[in-house]
């Protein structure tokens, strides 16, 4: 269960940020997290995704943040949720292609998952940065082997969530098989949950 109560008090623990609002939102037929901040000085969307990645697990660092002037009020004073403009990919003017066909193919798959142009998709791009999370990178993982026939462990996507870094993976094999993903790893907890598929599945047991 997703407490958006406990992602809006983190990121208000933030010395920048005045107001935050988070919302579950779908696009393209998958649902993601979205926070709307209010801050004193502009704030990257890596170093909130950085911020969060240390307080909340995986699952609840939302895939969009919108910096916002002030939060839209209805008559009475409350928030006008329905006045919430809807998140937009910020990818940058920064900009690689890829070179190759494998490069190519995971750009569209990326898109396909994102919901964004692939050609706003440079290689050395964030999968985090541009609205993925852990439920997608599970989506991803599931594509990656429907196409390329290849099983990547979901720690070598978390370690490595570039275009980059996953087409290095396929096309050298410089990868660990490891059916154990830590999805809480920096989350300061003592108590970590784990998922232990069955043999050969790994977490793709868990996608249904």
């Amino acid at each position: 269960r997703i407490e958006l109560g406990e992602i809006e008090y983190s990121l208000l623990n933030h010395k920048d940020i005045n107001e935050a609002v988070v919302l579950l939102i779908e696009k393209n037929n998958y649902q993601y997290l979205c926070a709307y901040i209010v801050s004193e000085k502009e704030v990257e969307n890596s170093e909130l995704h950085e911020y969060l990645s240390h307080r909340l697990p995986a699952f609840m660092i939302p895939s969009y943040f919108v910096s916002m002037e002030k939060m839209p009020l209805t008559i009475n004073g409350k928030l006008d949720k329905r006045a919430l403009p809807a998140p937009e990919i910020a990818a940058g003017d920064h900009y690689i292609p890829p070179k190759d066909e494998t490069e190519k193919l995971l750009c569209k798959i990326w898109a396909e998952i994102l919901g964004i142009d692939e050609k706003r998709i440079s290689i050395d791009h964030n999968y985090f940065q541009l609205g993925g999370n852990s439920l997608s990178l599970i989506m991803l993982a599931s594509r990656i082997f429907t196409e390329f026939e290849i099983e990547l462990p979901l720690n070598q996507l978390y370690d490595n969530p570039t275009i980059t870094g996953i087409s290095s993976s396929l096309t050298t094999g410089n990868y660990i098989e490891n059916p154990m993903v830590l999805l809480n790893s920096t989350v300061a907890s003592e108590k970590k949950i784990f998922c232990f598929p069955p043999q050969i599945a790994y977490g793709f047991y868990y996608t249904t």
